[in-house]
């Protein structure tokens, strides 16, 4: 197997969208899709069995989309896990996220963006919708996420604000570690120090503060430049 290559599973229970996501997947050379499943005990079985790399997982399945993501993050927290779903509102987001994934995207959405979320989440980045993650701030205990963000941010060190700002392009630590000139391990260094200061306990959390306070730039998450 190349080493670059990505491996996926696919767990919808309709086999028309199945279908849909594997023929745009194997337009891409690096992508290959090892597993398909209906269910959450489907997820569960083909994660143990192949352990991919990224499984792209519905909310509305035979045995529920967070029942699948809680117990593949508890048991294989390095296999990406993307949520593909019609289920727009804050409280489905909040969820997932909370629940371990590290993607969440809406049905409907086009190949390019399908493609780009894989891409992201396989080098150990986020990413929500923006238009998703937007709403998700302004709905968070009132902003209390942003405010906190910016209260936080004047003590963070020119390098930390550095990290900060690149945690809101949604960019992985390798990228992050690359755009800098940082070793990997550096980089996921720092990232665990901005996360500390400003008070978050998740990744998600950052990259999406960091992304709502860049005011240059506030469409910037989950967008790759």
């Amino acid at each position: 197997m190349d080493s670059t290559e990505i491996r996926l599973c696919v767990i919808d229970d309709h086999s028309i969208f199945r279908d849909g996501v594997k023929r745009a997947l194997s337009l891409e050379g690096d992508f290959k899709v090892i597993g398909e499943g209906e269910s959450a005990d489907d997820a569960i079985a083909l994660c143990e069995a192949l352990r991919p790399d990224v499984m792209i997982i519905d909310l509305k399945m035979p045995g529920g989309g967070i029942k699948a993501v809680t117990e593949i993050h508890r048991r294989h927290a390095n296999v990406g896990l993307i949520v593909v779903t019609a289920q727009d509102d804050h409280g489905s987001v909040r969820a997932a996220l909370a629940a371990g994934a590290r993607g969440y995207i809406l049905k409907g959405c086009n190949a390019h963006e399908l493609i780009d979320s894989i891409r992201m989440v396989a080098e150990g980045g986020t990413y929500v919708t923006p238009d998703l993650a937007s709403v998700l701030l302004l709905l968070d205990n009132g902003g209390s996420a942003k405010a906190n963000a910016e209260t936080a941010a004047p003590h963070l060190s020119d390098r930390e604000m550095q990290v900060f700002a690149l945690l809101g392009k949604g960019r992985s630590n390798r990228e992050i570690a690359s755009e800098l000139g940082l070793s990997e391990k550096t980089a996921k260094w720092y990232v665990a120090c901005v996360m500390k200061k400003l008070g978050f306990e998740s990744r998600v959390q950052v990259a999406l503060s960091a992304g709502q306070i860049d005011d240059e730039d506030p469409g910037s998450f989950g967008q790759r430049h």
